[in-house]
């Protein structure tokens, strides 16, 4: 028996006004929007869109975070307002326990909750109907750019990357900067220190906040930050390293944590954006080297240290940006239909595709016919001879929903003799979340218990054939392999 849990939202009291750190553009629609992670924390986040997108335009989608310590309204949110005029559906969010987002203590940060951060946002973008869930990229600034690339060397779901002045916080922890607190001992004060302050946090029954302070004799970057964050050229009030801060003990998690450990596993491709005096580009130098695959770059702007990358948008390269990511998308788009189509040969296996309840096929079924090189049968027809023939192991179905459920002349059709023994793949046109996954399976278990459902698959209306043979694909291999 299948147990499920549902996801759960917390009610979030979000700020409705326009109260980012940037301009909001006249032709970039805007919306807030409230998402959860596997954690169960409930996350804020802003989306943009180009105002001229049609109703059912299907667009590839970008998740942008960072840096550490800002929120949405600064630097995450400039960047998806912007990418959003270069035709992306972008979602800009606050990570858990910062901004707008749930969790608590506030200002806390760990590498497992703010990569599920990341994945988590992709969950959301994948089942927006104005979104193309095989063309989802990454956008990370400041420490978030190698949060964003581990979640997508574990997320294959991530189609590109691009990281802005990219940092490392774990190594940055753990070494210090320019790694000149590399030593075993050195992390051994800061790990006694650290767990000396949980104990008279606990004590006192409140945690010690840490704000950020005016830098004396620091290095040009956090100046830079410190500039950014705390006067009004980046200030927000619910930003840690503008006002509260963090946690002491907070990040404390990212001593143990090696976030370079995965990067060579990474599928997709990475863009590297970096100021040429920048004091951490060993980050990016480094993590380029670790790069596999030959689609990456590393580009960096003349002239400019990192936080010049937050909000100068005279030399913030986002066309070079979008051009990048464009290029990826179309090319991920291409490999997934070569995917299917390469799974669909192995696969050899006759289909029949149903096509709703009118004599007439859907787009989608006479897509899907095409592709698979498939008869179509509607339900309100009588069954060709020639399906009564067929030997077929497996059945595509596609149908609509009708109020969250599947249409009774579809299960009817199910009911026919000639598909005992069938295994059927469900290909539905619709948003899946507005979907009873249970009661469509046991609706089929009920009406064609002789069958098996081995897969549920929804694509967006109008999609495009290389969505939906990215989503046809992984189905037809695992059945060619069981």
């Amino acid at each position: 028996m299948k147990h499920e849990e549902p996801i759960r939202c917390e009610a979030l009291p979000l700020e409705q006004r326009w109260d980012k750190i940037f301009p909001q553009q006249s032709r970039v629609l805007h919306r807030k929007v409230t998402f959860a992670n596997h954690f169960g924390i409930t996350l804020a986040a802003d989306v943009y869109m180009p105002d001229d997108a049609a109703d059912t335009a299907v667009l590839p989608a970008i998740a942008v975070c960072g840096p550490f310590g800002a929120v949405k309204e600064q630097a995450a949110g400039f960047y998806a307002q912007t990418l959003a005029s270069y035709g992306f559906y972008t979602l800009a969010f606050d990570p858990s326990f910062t901004g707008e987002s749930g969790g608590t203590p506030r200002g806390m940060a760990a590498p497992d909750i703010n990569i599920e951060d990341f994945c988590a946002a992709v969950d959301h973008l994948s089942v927006q109907s104005g979104v193309d869930e095989n063309r989802i990229c990454l956008l990370g600034i400041g420490g978030w750019s190698a949060l964003a690339l581990e979640a997508a060397a574990l997320d294959t779901r991530i189609c590109a990357s691009v990281c802005v002045s990219p940092e490392d916080p774990g190594r940055l922890l753990s070494n210090g900067r320019f790694d000149a607190q590399d030593d075993p001992q050195a992390r051994l004060r800061k790990k006694q220190a650290l767990n000396l302050q949980r104990t008279k946090d606990a004590r006192r029954g409140s945690y010690r906040r840490e704000a950020l302070t005016p830098p004396h004799g620091a290095d040009r970057d956090e100046r830079d930050a410190w500039q950014y964050f705390q006067t009004p050229r980046g200030f927000h009030k619910r930003a840690p390293d503008s006002l509260h801060g963090w946690n002491t003990t907070g990040c404390m998690a990212f001593l143990q944590h090696d976030g370079s450990s995965r990067i060579r596993e990474l599928k997709s491709a990475v863009l590297l954006v970096q100021g040429e005096n920048a004091d951490m580009n060993y980050f990016g130098e480094e993590l380029f080297a670790l790069l596999p695959g030959k689609s990456n770059e590393l580009y960096t702007v003349p002239g400019i240290g990192s936080v010049a990358l937050y909000d100068d948008d005279s030399v913030i390269p986002f066309e070079r940006i979008a051009q990048f990511l464009q290029a990826q998308t179309r090319e991920h788009a291409v490999a997934k239909r070569s995917r299917f189509e390469k799974a669909a040969t192995r696969a050899d296996l006759p289909t029949v595709i149903h096509c709703g309840t009118d004599a007439a096929p859907a787009p989608l079924a006479m897509m899907l016919a095409v592709m698979l090189n498939a008869d179509l049968c509607a339900a309100g027809q009588k069954m060709p001879e020639i399906l009564r023939r067929k030997q077929s192991k497996y059945l595509f179905l596609q149908g609509p929903l009708e109020n969250g459920v599947l249409p009774e002349a579809l299960l009817t059709f199910l009911t026919a003799e000639q598909f005992k023994g069938k295994r059927l793949l469900l290909v539905l046109e619709g948003d899946a979340a507005a979907a009873d996954r249970s009661a469509i399976e046991a609706a089929i278990h009920n009406a064609a218990p002789h069958c098996k459902l081995t897969d549920m698959i929804f694509v967006p209306e109008n999609a495009s054939v290389e969505t939906v043979a990215g989503a046809l694909a992984p189905c037809i291999e695992r059945e060619v392999n069981a």
